[in-house]
């Protein structure tokens, strides 16, 4: 609760100094995750399990270059392992919070590359452990998630992602995003022999839907739409006097 309250008011104080350029939008995309996994001192060979990416962001302008990417995303996580006679598979549905810093090449209002780093937490709302074999029954149990001495997966977790991506002037982007978990997620959490810790790789496509005046351009700052209409009135008054 802390983390979205503080999310919340970087929004806040950032949307009212860059009113014209505060945007809104949708992203899906495929996520690839995998998890450093030992037990008991040894470390298991996992494998990677794809799912979903799935959220909203908000797009605001720090500079003209510089914006501040705060966002809500569902993404599917977890990792499967094979054994002599079958596979075994953690899935994981999580909620994840990012707050990305996201330098955009170029001017505004043309189509721009971007790169962008930040922290993001996630908080564990779901999981399954489930087991494939022709030789045994197959089965599926629910996960329990905490930090309790019956659980197996803690609840939260806190990490660092890297993008990059490409914007169109429309607000159409395309992203690849890399992540990795900074916490020990493994239950219960005075339990030393046991480690485990998530990385993830995304790529994905979204909308950002800007403000826009009658002629469908984005509406920038004011200082740059007054120095635009001086220079083409310049430019007018040249061509007249011509």
């Amino acid at each position: 609760m802390r983390f979205i309250t503080f999310l919340s008011a970087i929004m806040l104080l950032s949307a009212g100094g860059a009113k014209a350029q505060l945007g809104f939008g949708g992203e899906v995309g495929l996520n690839c995750s995998n998890y450093m996994v030992k037990k008991s001192g040894t470390e298991v060979e996992t494998k990677n399990r794809f799912g979903m990416r799935l959220g909203g962001l908000a797009d605001i302008a720090i500079s003209d270059n510089f914006f501040l990417q705060p966002g809500l995303y569902f993404v599917s996580n977890g990792y499967h392992r094979n054994f002599p006679g079958g596979k075994d598979e953690v899935g994981l549905n999580t909620l994840e919070l990012p707050v990305n810093i996201e330098y955009k090449i170029g001017m505004l209002g043309t189509n721009r590359f971007f790169v962008g780093a930040g922290p993001y937490a996630s908080l564990y709302t779901g999981g399954y452990y489930k087991v494939f074999s022709p030789l045994y029954v197959d089965s599926k149990s629910d996960l329990r998630i905490g930090g309790g001495a019956t659980d197996q997966i803690r609840g939260f977790d806190l990490g660092l992602g890297a993008n990059v991506g490409y914007q169109l002037t429309a607000g159409l982007f395309f992203r690849a995003r890399v992540q990795a978990g900074l916490l020990n997620l493994a239950a219960p959490i005075n339990n030393n022999d046991n480690f485990v810790r998530s990385f993830n790789f995304c790529f994905s496509a979204g909308y950002i839907f800007y403000r826009r005046d009658k002629e469908g351009r984005l509406i920038i700052k004011r200082k740059e739409r007054e120095a635009d209409r001086k220079n083409k009135k310049y430019a007018e008054e040249h061509r007249t006097k011509k």
